[in-house]
C-alpha cells in the first residue's frame, strides 16, 4: 500500500501534473490528454492560481506592513492586467531617455543682479517715509 500511495503522490509532484488533476478533479473540467483544450485550460488555471496567490499576498501586506501594501497591490494589478505593466514600462523608458538628453545638454548660465522682490521694496518704500503723526 505504500508503494501505491508514493506512486499517487509522485504523480502529483509536478506543476503540470498538478495542474492537469486540479482541472479534472477539482474545477472538473475533462479535456483530452496534451490537447490545445488542455494547454490553454492549465494556462488559465495557472493564471487564476498567481492572481489569487497575489491577491492574498496583498492582503496579508497590507495588513501587516501598510508602507509595502502599494507595492503587492501594483503586482496584483499587473498580472491581472499585464497592459497596466506595460505602460508603466514605457513610462520608465521615456522618463529614462529625457533624463539622458538632459543629462548631454549644455547649459549657459550668466549672472545677473539679483532685484529686490516688488513687495519688498514697497516695505522698505513705508519704512523711508515720516511716521504718519509727525507732519
Amino acid at each position: 500500500m505504500a508503494q501505491q500511495e508514493g506512486h499517487f503522490f509522485g504523480i502529483l509532484s509536478t506543476p503540470l501534473s498538478w495542474a492537469r488533476a486540479n482541472l479534472r478533479f477539482v474545477c472538473g473540467i475533462d479535456v483530452a490528454y496534451g490537447s490545445a483544450q488542455e494547454g490553454a485550460a492549465i494556462l488559465t488555471w495557472q493564471k487564476n492560481r498567481r492572481v489569487e496567490l497575489l491577491r492574498t499576498i496583498a492582503l496579508v501586506t497590507g495588513s501587516a506592513n501598510p508602507e509595502r501594501a502599494q507595492k503587492a497591490l501594483n503586482m496584483l494589478i499587473e498580472e491581472m492586467f499585464p497592459e497596466q505593466k506595460l505602460k508603466r514600462e514605457e513610462a520608465i523608458d521615456k522618463a529614462l531617455e529625457i533624463m539622458e538628453s538632459e543629462q548631454q545638454r549644455v547649459y549657459n548660465v550668466k549672472k545677473t543682479q539679483a532685484q529686490k522682490p516688488a513687495i519688498g521694496r514697497k516695505i522698505a518704500d513705508r519704512l523711508r517715509r515720516k511716521p504718519r503723526g509727525s507732519h
